[in-house]
């Protein structure tokens, strides 16, 4: 059961940020927003790729949850603005 939840689990947070990411592009909040929730997502994933190289869980797994975090706090970022 656990081996199948570590390979199942970056498809559902890929999705997960996907889905977010697909919801906020949908609105008129303008290119900064985008350009926030861009930068958000490539530094989650430098994060994710950090973590991942530590040993501490999977590459797949790190980078998915730093996609999904950076995705995040881009769009909160750019709602407080």
């Amino acid at each position: 059961m656990k081996e199948f939840i570590t390979a199942a689990l970056p498809f559902v947070l890929m999705g997960l940020a996907l889905a977010i990411w697909a919801v906020n592009s949908t609105g008129k909040k303008g290119k900064q927003q985008d350009k926030n929730i861009s930068q958000g997502m490539a530094l989650g994933l430098l994060a994710g790729v950090a973590i991942g190289a530590t040993g501490v869980m999977d590459y797949a797994v790190c980078m998915s949850l730093g996609m999904l975090w950076g995705i995040v706090l881009g769009t909160v970022y750019s709602d407080r603005k």
